[in-house]
């Protein structure tokens, strides 16, 4: 089933026309509650939904709910539908992604693509690797969508199981005919962390729709950069960290590193996902709209500022 719209088509129109910022539409509800009141919770995620997409529309080219803050609420599930059918309604060229990182077993996913994809009409959804490649077939089936794999994440826990480095085969099925010191250096030459066993597979043996993508913090630089080259110049990837999780460090620095590591040779295919920091700039019920558009206007501008400075430094002081 689609709808006519093609996810990696109206992303690479967003990076064309040098949007990059996505907004993360993880609106709490109590934190709603502050700034927003209407007679229901789902009226007011919706009504402080609207106010945010129409002051930071002219600027975002990407917009991602988080659906843990719709889920937990009576009619939750119907916001997430009409905000993305909002967003289509003022601008069909802006790509609309569901924060769900599902990855149950096959047949329990053909459940999740037709709710999140077909009922609520997202461009793509964030899914979870775990459970392999054949428990997400039902995503990867839908060529029109974007299937955002979690591969190396903000969060400060993420080495517990990401970074555990991982081995093509058993080290304990040694054969008889290798010796024990050249199956060690075996052993070693085939050791690699478990992001990058994920952004392997996702680019080689997952990609034969070509919608698929990543998930990498931007916050993790100095590993985002061996996904990247794992994953190639093609592939999208989708970066959280820009806002609330890097507050002490300067945007221009952030986004910079970010752009050097898991930026492609033009700088391009990274969506940057910005949340609480844009979304809850203020509290103030009368003043919160427009703050969360600065703060997006501010970071749409750090991302093309930096870009250009790259792309000059890039081709030698000529400007693009």
């Amino acid at each position: 089933m689609t709808n006519g719209r093609n996810f990696r088509e109206l992303t690479l129109s967003q990076f064309r026309v040098g949007k990059f910022a996505c907004v993360g539409l993880d609106s709490d509800i109590k934190k709603v509650r502050k700034v927003v009141t209407r007679t229901t919770d789902a009226a007011a995620q919706l009504h402080f939904n609207k106010m945010i997409i129409e002051s930071t529309c002219d600027v975002a080219g990407f917009y991602k709910l988080n659906s843990a803050f719709y889920e937990s609420i009576k009619g939750g599930f119907e916001v997430m539908k009409k905000t993305a059918g909002y967003i289509n309604s003022i601008d069909p060229t802006i790509v609309v992604g569901a924060d769900a990182k599902r990855g149950d077993i096959g047949n329990t996913n053909d459940g999740y693509v037709v709710a999140l994809f077909d009922y609520c009409g997202f461009d793509f959804v964030t899914v979870a690797p775990y459970m392999g490649i054949g428990s997400l077939q039902p995503f990867l089936d839908r060529q029109d969508k974007g299937i955002i794999v979690v591969c190396l994440t903000s969060n400060d826990e993420a080495d517990e199981f990401q970074g555990l480095y991982t081995f093509k085969f058993d080290p304990a099925d040694k054969p008889d005919s290798i010796t024990l010191e050249d199956w060690y250096r075996e052993i070693c030459s085939s050791a690699r962390p478990l992001y990058e066993r994920v952004a392997y597979n996702v680019a080689h043996n997952w990609n034969a729709n070509n919608n698929c993508g990543l998930v990498v913090g931007a916050n993790r630089p100095e590993k985002g950069k061996a996904v990247r080259e794992i994953a190639g110049d093609n592939m999208i990837i989708l970066s959280p960290a820009v806002g609330a999780q890097t507050k002490d460090q300067l945007m221009e620095d952030v986004i910079t590193q970010a752009f050097l590591s898991i930026g492609n040779s033009e700088f391009r295919n990274v969506i940057f996902n910005n949340s609480r920091a844009i979304i809850f700039a203020s509290d103030d019920p009368k003043k919160f709209a427009a703050a969360a558009g600065q703060k997006a206007q501010e970071m749409h501008q750090v991302i093309v500022s930096v870009r250009g400075k790259l792309l000059t430094t890039k081709q030698g002081g000529v400007g693009c």
